[in-house]
């Protein structure tokens, strides 16, 4: 009952205030570029479905790839990719095609240009929009629209002194089940340099400061990594990290066979990735 009075809330002011001109976003604390790419976490996976916490509030939209890559011996490499079906303000889910079994944990990443948050609207004017309108089919999304949500948006949104709703909702009493302690959410954005000396000079300042419950930077630092060898045409395995890898899965499995099956994996991701 609350979700929907914060919904018609925000619906209210949504109409109350036009669409700005202005294509500023902010993502997880950061100023958004179409330079960035945006990652987040497996939540739940089987053999062929995996959910994510991305959903339309991050940018998201049916039938869309996103590539999954796994850390392995600190280093990410590319397993497949999801094909979202289901799409909702703060999670998704989607078929997965892989080379490896998917598991919790895994990360998936997409290149920000490819995602729905260039409008020119508020990240919380158009996931208002997306709540609110309802088919025959979906029904009304409240179920994904959750109290740590909407202070990310609202947070985001305040960044560039467009938050309508600031006066008409108190987040803090939005929902007193909400948990005292939450755990971290590994969601966010960051853009690649060639070196960590450019990174330093480069980037904004809002690029050099994480939100506060946002990853470490190191788990940036390793998809910077990634995005490098991704577009290199390179998965970076050593030939005996490989044979660890393969000796490590169910079915037995060639290491050659198996560098070869990422390999695939890889082109696949970086045609998400390419800018």
């Amino acid at each position: 009952m609350k979700r929907l009075l914060l919904l018609a809330v925000c619906c209210f002011g949504l109409l109350a205030a036009p669409a700005a001109a202005d294509p500023t976003v902010y993502f997880r604390g950061k100023k958004l570029t179409l330079r960035h790419y945006v990652y987040g976490e497996v939540t739940t996976a089987t053999r062929m479905i995996g959910s994510v916490n991305l959903g339309y509030a991050h940018g998201l939209e049916e039938d869309q790839e996103i590539g999954v890559i796994r850390s392995i011996e600190g280093q990410y490499v590319p397993i497949g990719v999801l094909r979202m079906n289901s799409v909702q303000a703060g999670e998704s889910r989607g078929i997965y095609e892989g080379e490896l079994p998917l598991r919790n944990t895994d990360l998936v990443i997409i290149a920000a240009r490819k995602l729905n948050l260039w409008t020119g609207r508020t990240r919380t004017d158009q996931t208002v929009i997306r709540t609110m309108i309802s088919d025959r089919t979906r029904g009304y999304d409240t179920g994904s629209v959750s109290p740590r949500l909407v202070r990310e948006l609202g947070k985001d949104d305040d960044l560039i002194h467009r938050l309508p709703l600031a006066l008409h909702v108190n987040l803090d009493e939005f929902d007193s089940r909400r948990p005292v302690l939450e755990a971290p959410i590994i969601r966010g954005a960051f853009i690649p340099s060639s070196t960590s000396t450019e990174k330093a000079n480069t980037t904004s300042e809002e690029d050099r400061i994480l939100a506060a419950d946002e990853p470490t930077l190191n788990l940036e630092e390793s998809l910077v990594r990634f995005v490098r060898s991704n577009s290199q045409g390179v998965v970076s395995l050593s030939p005996i990290e490989m044979e660890q890898l393969a000796a490590s899965l169910p079915v037995q499995t060639d290491p050659d066979q198996l560098r070869s099956r990422l390999n695939t994996a890889n082109l696949r991701i970086r045609n998400l990735l390419a800018p």
